[in-house]
């Protein structure tokens, strides 16, 4: 026997097409439709079978699909809106969105154009899904949708996800077993994204942070945000890490470099003489943040830029020349040193 079966039609009922759909057919694909696309208007419907003697049968199916409320992950909100195609090819079924978005606990919607949803292989149990993800949204609206379960990222990391103000553009991928009670560890992720006008004053207790741009990257044991901006209104170019591990869970660090002029000194409140620093240099600081507790800081620099005053012991040291200085203690209102040596 050789059999080959076409078909195609302008427009479908969902419901119609759950009806036509035999149960033991691709049943897992069946059941994710069933229990996961809750409305939509479906167009365009193609389907090809063709079954060979003594070869497996070959299947597709696809549709357009537009005004669709559809689930692609049980702790997540379902996608809104949504205009896109889905097709099933042999034991590969994926859903792509031309249109759509997410609204996220907090922050508003989070636009998803371009992402896709794959199964790679429909017959393996449990299915693997994988989420193609593109998105754009404010940050607090992409940090709660990343905090939701069973990720938790910002709950791991110790964090508020109203942590800072600006606008997100992410990409990235989750995989994850489709099954009803997920464990974290089960999750994979790996996000990257551009953080634009950014502001916080949590990154920082007691200091407005604010940068044009700044790179996030996101994997299951780590979180990343590096690039230049300003503390107050002192330049700087630095990273933000936190190990979203549970033995570091409130603790994170912030390290790079820092402009040191007399605009850093008022900025930290660290009161010296009139016309002790002129010019600017540059120096490496290393933050340690922990919740609930005054940031500790150090800095280090070699005085490239900067000029020094001190009348009283009849000392200076001019812009062009170098030397060695280093500072700890704490950020607070105002700023504590520990020590310092010059």
């Amino acid at each position: 026997w050789a059999l080959a079966v076409s078909g195609q039609t302008a427009a479908l009922d969902p419901e119609l097409v759950l009806q036509l759909w035999p149960e033991d057919l691709k049943p897992k694909t069946r059941t994710w439709v069933a229990e996961n696309v809750h409305s939509a208007k479906l167009k365009r419907g193609q389907l090809a079978f063709r079954k060979v003697s003594g070869q497996p049968h070959d299947l597709y199916a696809g549709f357009e699909f537009s005004e669709a409320n559809v689930s692609f992950s049980r702790s997540l909100p379902p996608v809104e809106d949504g205009f896109g195609h889905a097709e099933l090819q042999g034991n590969r079924f994926v859903v792509t969105a031309d249109r759509g978005h997410l609204s996220a606990p907090q922050g508003g919607r989070v636009d998803i154009t371009g992402t896709t949803f794959v199964i790679p292989d429909v017959t393996v149990k449990p299915a693997q899904g994988q989420v193609n993800l593109r998105a754009g949204g404010s940050v607090t609206a992409a940090l709660s949708l990343l905090n939701q379960p069973p990720l938790a990222l910002m709950d791991k990391a110790g964090r508020p996800v109203d942590l800072a103000t600006g606008r997100v553009q992410a990409r990235g991928r989750l995989t994850m077993p489709l099954k009803k009670q997920l464990p974290a560890e089960q999750v994979t992720f790996d996000v990257e994204a551009a953080l634009l006008d950014l502001s916080s004053d949590k990154l920082v207790p007691g200091r407005l942070l604010s940068a044009d741009r700044m790179e996030l990257s996101a994997v299951n044991d780590r979180l990343v945000i590096a690039g230049k901006g300003r503390i107050g209104t002192v330049p700087f170019d630095a990273v933000y890490e936190d190990q979203l591990t549970p033995e570091h869970r409130g603790k994170s660090q912030v390290y790079g470099d820092v402009e040191l002029s007399q605009r850093f000194l008022d900025e930290f409140d660290i009161a010296l003489p009139k016309g002790t620093v002129k010019g600017a240099g540059q120096g490496r600081f290393v933050l340690d943040l922990q919740k609930d507790q005054p940031p500790r800081f150090e800095v280090s620099s070699d005085l490239a830029g900067l000029g020094l005053r001190v009348p009283q012991l009849a000392w200076s040291l001019s812009q062009g020349r170098t030397g060695s200085l280093s500072a700890s203690g704490t950020l607070g209102s105002p700023a504590k040193v520990d020590s310092i040596t010059l």
